[in-house]
Parts: C-alpha cells; sequence; structure tokens
C-alpha cells in the first residue's frame, strides 16, 4: 500500500493519458485517464 512505483502503477503509466495517486488512511487512491477515441 505504500509503494508508489510497483509494477501495477508502471503498467497504469504505460496505458494511460495522465494518472496519479494520493495515499489515504488505509491505503492510496489511483486515478487514470484514457483517450476515449482512437489516435490514428
Amino acid at each position: 500500500t505504500t509503494d508508489e512505483n510497483g509494477r501495477g502503477l508502471f503498467l497504469v503509466s504505460q496505458l494511460s493519458r495522465r494518472w496519479g495517486s494520493r495515499p489515504i488512511p488505509g491505503g492510496k487512491v489511483v486515478w487514470a485517464e484514457e483517450s476515449l477515441a482512437a489516435e490514428g
């Protein structure tokens, strides 16, 4: 719960446009943004 750079967050960063996390009591909140339209 205290790891800010684990494998899961690495995958989130690779698959999303923007993301972030913040600690909360008992864990953390992670948010991510993805594009709705296909790029290309």
